[in-house]
């Protein structure tokens, strides 16, 4: 018997013999989808519960060699760093700014030093210069409205168009404008006067108005007992942080702490290097001062007698 006669024949059973039929075998069929569904739920909690060692069975079969696996990595990074280095889309500003400092940091002292005058409106009005490292130090510039202000190395000058300040030297400070150097000089009276700052940062100061020998063996005695560097806060000089030399113990007698700053000696305010350097030097030859510090953010004044000091020493 053909499937088209069986087919037929099912079609022409009554309603009756089909309702018996599917009563007869659907408890069994959905029995067995019940038994296939019941034996996957535990089959998938049973891998829920087993340890977390068993979870490579789960792993692909067929994995790449590791060495193979690190060599691609390391290809892949490779090819990152040499897109990166090529600048595709050009340099920050900051990437730029460190660029042209290394190309700067290749010129010799003598180069920097016979960099051409600025055509800057700028006035040079005061350095502290480290005579070791002319990095260090402080510079009080003036722009062409004559507003004074502080500056340390790798500070923008204002109105110096873009103007940095590069180094600084005792009769000079040089300035870099989009990667070229150039001079900026004290007039020639102030040169004079001009003050230096020696390592540690030990001072010494040349100047035409008080005696060379009296200043240099009082200044010395000073310097055994007090050190000192410019303080800058906000761009502005507001006097000297110390710190004690060899003579530690008249550093305490003075009623000195280490990081005090000064402001102001006998009513001078510390705020220019050279005339603050000035007045400093000049306590050797003093017998007492009025000292006005600055100590942890309060300020406080004492009167010292450098008399018995210089007597000691």
């Amino acid at each position: 018997m053909d499937i088209a006669t069986r087919i037929r024949k099912w079609r022409e059973l009554p309603p009756d013999t089909w309702v018996r039929a599917i009563n007869r075998c659907l408890p069994q069929v959905v029995c067995g989808l019940l038994v296939i569904l019941i034996s996957y739920q535990i089959a998938q909690l049973t891998w829920t519960l087993l340890p977390n060692s068993e979870q490579e069975i789960h792993q692909p079969l067929i994995r790449a060699p590791s060495g193979l696996t690190a060599t691609s990595q390391n290809r892949q990074e490779i090819q990152v760093d040499q897109i990166v280095d090529r600048h595709l889309f050009g340099l920050t500003t900051r990437e730029y700014e460190e660029s042209l400092q290394n190309e700067l940091s290749y010129a010799t002292e003598e180069n920097i030093l016979n960099a051409p005058d600025t055509g800057l409106s700028l006035q040079l009005k005061g350095v502290a210069a480290d005579l070791f490292d002319s990095k260090h130090g402080a510079a009080i510039i003036a722009d062409s409205q004559g507003l004074e202000k502080t500056y340390t190395t790798s500070d923008s000058i204002d109105g110096g168009v873009g103007a940095q300040l590069h180094s600084i030297y005792k009769d000079r400070v040089i300035l870099n404008r989009s990667g070229n150097l150039e001079s900026l000089r004290l007039p020639m009276q102030a040169v004079e006067t001009n003050v230096s700052i020696r390592k540690n940062p030990e001072i010494s100061i040349s100047t035409q108005q008080a005696s060379p020998i009296a200043l240099s063996q009082n200044a010395s005695n000073i310097r055994e007992i007090i050190r000192v560097a410019p303080h800058i806060e906000q761009s502005q000089m507001i006097g000297f942080r110390i710190t004690p030399g060899s003579e530690r113990n008249q550093f305490d007698a003075m009623g000195f702490q280490m990081g005090d700053v000064i402001t102001e000696i006998n009513g001078t305010a510390m705020t220019d290097p050279t005339r603050g350097l000035q007045v400093f030097e000049s306590l050797g030859e003093s017998t007492q001062a009025n000292v006005t510090i600055i100590r942890n953010g309060a300020t406080e004044i004492l009167t010292i007698d450098i008399g018995q000091f210089n007597q000691v020493l």
